[in-house]
């Protein structure tokens, strides 16, 4: 072989590599931001669970409409909405890639 076919193969042998390993580089980018996205969010459903709970647990019994003013400090500041709050507002198309969503 000469010069100009090994510089041939190799070139038109790069590009092809590169049209192949782009999109599976994008692929596993979406799985791993998917990934933290949903840790992101199962961690808010959790530490809201938590929150809520520990609120319930002031209160034995049924709640009454005089203890909902505590009941609406909770929500506002304990109650964490900021994963969801980003995601839905920067990346919709991920949020709505997920299991959970749909």
């Amino acid at each position: 072989m000469d010069e100009t076919t090994k510089f041939l193969v190799c070139t038109i042998s790069g590009l092809m590599i590169a049209f192949l390993a782009e999109p599976v580089k994008l692929y596993f980018q979406r799985q791993a931001r998917r990934s933290s996205l949903r840790r992101a969010l199962h961690l808010e459903l959790y530490s809201n669970a938590v929150a809520l709970g520990r609120f319930l647990d002031l209160f034995p019994g049924k709640i009454t409409k005089r203890e909902l003013g505590p009941f609406e400090r909770v929500v506002r500041y304990a109650m964490h909405q900021e994963a969801h709050q980003y995601y839905i507002s920067h990346d919709v198309d991920l949020f709505y890639q997920l299991r959970e969503a749909v």
